[in-house]
């Protein structure tokens, strides 16, 4: 696993890297479909984790990144022993959701494997939504493209 990105421009040039192993294929030696929301997973934590913001403080503070939905499209084969590049990106936030966008290319040839989304919301530890912390918030709302935020 790897982690690229530049400090200052890290929402729009974030790439996380991954090399798809043995035990990630099914029986002709491609990616399993069941792996794409654990690559969506690992990439928004490091993406979040790259601009400072680890969920491990937001858990300290009682606030809880659930996932409301997932999808993804399958575009290409994601082949053993290559490297995938999964691209999150920040495409919508609200007082209590963010949205993000992944793509998934091959690292070597460009070639697109997959796109999906993702809908997160807010919860403290009894479950109840709750607004995003500003400190996420304000970092959500500096990165989206157009400023796309409803409050």
């Amino acid at each position: 696993m790897k982690r690229e990105h530049d400090r200052e421009e890290a929402m729009t040039t974030f790439a996380f890297e991954y090399r798809v192993r043995f035990s990630d294929t099914d029986w002709m030696g491609l990616l399993h479909h069941q792996h794409y929301p654990r690559l969506f997973e690992w990439a928004r934590e490091e993406l979040f984790r790259a601009r400072g913001q680890a969920f491990l403080g937001h858990i300290e503070q009682d606030r809880w990144l659930a996932v409301l939905e997932i999808a993804y499209n399958i575009k290409g084969p994601a082949k053993y022993d290559r490297v995938l590049r999964v691209m999150p990106r920040l495409t919508k936030v609200t007082r209590a959701r963010i949205w993000i966008g992944y793509e998934v290319t091959d690292a070597e040839t460009g070639d697109l494997i997959a796109t999906g989304h993702s809908l997160h919301t807010v919860l403290n530890s009894k479950g109840k939504v709750v607004r995003l912390p500003k400190d996420l918030m304000d970092y959500a709302t500096a990165h989206l493209p157009d400023r796309e935020q409803e409050r």
